[in-house]
């Protein structure tokens, strides 16, 4: 893959100069006090960056990406570090040019997919994160790529001649999403907990562990047993990284938090938040329902740890975990 500047020639920034729709987003080298988090989310000690500028289609680009890697459920690092590999590859930007076969804002060979995909910053982006058409390995499929630095997360989907080329832009791509996305709140911060029945009177009926021939393996939540269109909210703060019918679940939501926690809600009648959401403690995500499998109207929810945007995680027992965090 081929590494271009933001402008490759004097005569183009010129006229990018001129026609540019500009804002100050980042430090034009990397800032060590910018960090990605272990847990996904973008922290800084010095906010005191020096100016660079995008243009508009740059601007477009970094948006995309992010756009894209909250609807794959990718968390603000993984954002940031699409947005380094495509400022190494392409200046973010769409080009129909490259070394050999690549094209486009990833710089992608022929084998990730069509030239019309690879060149549409959309398809590219969530080709990225995903993977190609030929088993091409995208970032949510690399084996703990939260924990690798950003160069080494960028190369394991790349696999460029020149793998130390995606640190230069780390100060950058993450400053890019502290300023287009990180003001939203949308990076995963630790919130407080709630019951997501609210007030609603339950009542507790099969709990973790239960085994029988209503499951085809231990039950791996409790079920709150609500009456079908009880407001079910977010127990936490968190990312939407689910929200469909999902076999036995029926209709099932299921939020990223911090620390690899997530939580499940099954068999909801309605569904009123969508994949990519930030949400808070309390925010409405569905109604209760009787959907799936199941025998009568409850919530089933679960806890789950070690999870991530690729890792569905490990199922605890949700009673203990409620109870640790003040909820019952």
């Amino acid at each position: 893959m081929k590494a271009l500047v933001l402008f490759s020639t004097p005569l183009l920034a010129v006229i990018a100069m001129l026609f540019a729709v500009v804002v100050v987003l980042a430090p034009a080298d990397p800032n060590p006090s910018l960090t990605l988090a272990a847990s996904g989310c973008i922290s800084t000690q010095d906010d005191s960056a020096a100016d660079v500028r995008l243009d508009r289609e740059q601007l477009a680009v970094a948006r995309t990406i992010i756009s894209v890697g909250k609807s794959v459920g990718a968390p603000p690092r993984g954002w940031a570090i699409a947005i380094a590999a495509g400022l190494q590859e392409s200046g973010l930007r769409p080009i129909n040019f490259g070394d050999r076969d690549s094209l486009g804002v990833f710089q992608q060979r022929a084998g990730w997919g069509q030239a019309a995909e690879r060149l549409n910053p959309r398809s590219a982006a969530r080709m990225f994160f995903l993977g190609g058409r030929h088993g091409q390995k995208g970032l949510l499929k690399v084996v703990d790529w939260q924990s690798l630095p950003l160069t080494a997360a960028a190369q394991a989907v790349q696999h460029s001649a020149y793998p130390d080329d995606y640190a230069k832009w780390e100060g950058l791509s993450v400053q890019i999403v502290r300023r287009l996305a990180h003001r939203d709140g949308s990076c995963i911060a630790h919130g407080a907990w709630v019951l997501p029945t609210g007030r609603t009177p339950y009542v507790l009926t099969a709990g973790f562990g239960e085994c029988g021939g209503r499951w085809a393996h231990c039950h791996t939540g409790q079920d709150f047993a609500v009456p079908i269109g009880t407001p079910i909210s977010a127990a936490s703060t968190g990312f939407v990284v689910f929200a469909g019918r999902s076999g036995p679940y029926g209709l099932l939501v299921r939020i990223l938090h911090a620390d690899g926690i997530a939580t499940w809600y099954g068999h909801l009648s309605e569904i009123r938040t969508k994949v990519g959401s930030h949400v808070s403690p309390g925010e409405l995500i569905g109604l209760s329902g009787a959907t799936g499998n199941t025998t009568g109207p409850h919530l089933h929810l679960e806890v789950r740890t070690n999870a991530s945007a690729s890792d569905q995680g490990t199922p605890i027992d949700p009673l203990p975990w409620l109870h640790s965090h003040n909820v019952l």
